[in-house]
């Protein structure tokens, strides 16, 4: 089962979504969610691939064959 995650300031990272790659309607609800993250305008965000073995893999779109996706807030300074 993949898991998609958020990180958030203050809280760590948070389970958003879950998909079976056998299972179109839970990869397509899940996509849709990925895809929102990435293009709303809270700001940048930089999204990875983890395979639980400290080994990451940048995203520019959905993978489902991931096994946990983490999308992170990219902090702008000034």
């Amino acid at each position: 089962m993949g898991k998609l995650r958020q990180m958030v300031a203050g809280k760590g990272d948070q389970l958003v979504a879950e998909w079976k790659t056998e299972d179109a309607e839970s990869v397509g609800v899940s996509e849709a969610v990925f895809d929102k993250m990435m293009g709303g305008d809270s700001g940048p965000k930089l999204a990875y691939a983890s395979d639980g073995t400290g080994k990451n893999t940048a995203l520019q779109e959905f993978d489902e064959t991931a096994e946990t996706i983490v999308v992170v807030p990219i902090g702008q300074g000034g």
